[in-house]
């Protein structure tokens, strides 16, 4: 499971994905269903446009993992049980 939808989480994805595909069963967790490319956040007062949004899911396809949107409520860590909201 790795949790959110920002760049750490898909970096871990796709990295995850890259060294042990046959190894590991991924699923990617988080609140919302799209990326948004922060950098052009910054100019979208100026150039009147939404900065660049891209789907989780699909991104999670790519990294070879499923998609969950849901948001994480706690964690048992010595159960090694993870609570959604849902």
């Amino acid at each position: 499971m790795i949790a959110g939808g920002g760049v750490g989480p898909l970096e871990t994805a796709l990295a995850l994905n890259a060294l042990a595909a046959d190894r590991v069963q991924l699923t990617l967790i988080a609140p919302g269903d799209a990326f948004t490319y922060q950098p052009l956040a910054v100019v979208e007062p100026f150039v009147h446009r939404a900065p660049r949004q891209l789907g989780l899911a699909a991104i999670a396809a790519d990294a070879g993992a499923g998609f969950v949107r849901d948001a994480i409520a706690a964690v048992d860590c010595d159960r090694r049980i993870l609570y959604t909201e849902a």
